[in-house]
């Protein structure tokens, strides 16, 4: 869902149509919102729901909330609409974008303090949490990615600004 949305996102970019959002009493917080936020909530509730349903192995609730929070793609997206200037570059930056998911396998991988080198990634915290079924590292890939989302939403809004 916030690929497609990322793509409309990037179409509207385009069109120059995104610069007419901020004068509608929706705002520029609100467009965002409703091209970003909403595809993000309803990606965390259907993996939610997936993860429940066809979980092959039993993991706590919150175990399971973190990891659809997390999996939302929400930093997938905003990397598509702030590092790519047209649709076609939107899709090479999917692609580009997939290697945010490289921290997955360092800590099942890597025994050594060298998987720490990936450790600016939410996806090594999110997979140290499920590794050692720690609370505690879902909070450093939530802090991990907010560090993201901090940066890459100050670059979108310079981006719709101009």
């Amino acid at each position: 869902l916030c690929f497609a949305f990322a793509m409309i996102t990037l179409e509207e970019i385009d069109d120059k149509v995104s610069r007419y959002f901020s004068i509608t009493p929706l705002g520029k917080s609100g467009y965002i919102f409703s091209r970003l936020g909403i595809p993000a909530i309803l990606s965390t509730v259907v993996t939610f729901i997936v993860m429940v349903i066809f979980s092959l192995e039993k993991r706590s609730v919150i175990m399971v909330l973190g990891l659809s929070v997390l999996g939302a793609a929400i930093m997938v997206a905003l990397m598509i609409i702030t590092l790519s200037a047209n649709k076609l570059e939107g899709m090479a930056v999917t692609k580009l974008a997939a290697l945010t998911l490289l921290g997955i396998p360092a800590p099942f991988l890597i025994d050594s303090y060298c998987q720490y080198a990936v450790g600016f990634l939410p996806s090594f915290w999110a997979a140290k949490a499920v590794q050692n079924e720690a609370v505690l590292y879902f909070l450093m890939a939530l802090a991990a990615a907010l560090i993201w989302y901090y940066f890459l939403t100050k670059r979108l809004f310079q981006k719709l600004a101009g």
